[in-house]
């Protein structure tokens, strides 16, 4: 039995060193919308994030939501790929903002919506 215990710890260990020789480690991203200007039923928003992770967030009134996601990933700079759709007191779109091409995020890390 304790020969096979101590096989398995040097095969995790070796799998261990493979991953962190080759940099890509699990890193933290996380969204925040805030919600302190959202009424209810509205307005309100929903956020979009499609790069580098894959997040949809609606706000709501009075707290600050948050998404979180685990990538494994190089830790570094990313495009940043999002879109938040605004909608008025009647829960009709009120129109979009898009993220731009040159738009970009460091991960691990986080972004803010205030809504």
């Amino acid at each position: 039995m304790t020969r096979l215990l101590l096989l398995t710890l040097l095969v995790a260990g070796a799998a261990c060193n493979a991953s962190t020789d080759s940099g890509i480690q699990p890193a933290r991203f996380v969204i925040y919308v805030d919600g302190t200007g959202t009424g209810n039923p509205g307005p309100y928003c929903h956020v979009t994030v499609n790069t580098p992770a894959f997040l949809n967030i609606t706000s709501h009134p009075g707290v600050v939501d948050s998404g979180v996601a685990m990538l494994n990933v190089k830790a570094g700079r990313y495009r940043f790929n999002w879109q938040v759709d605004g909608y008025d007191s009647g829960g009709q779109l009120a129109g979009s903002t898009n993220s731009s091409p040159t738009d970009s995020i460091d991960v691990p890390g986080f972004s803010y919506f205030f809504c």
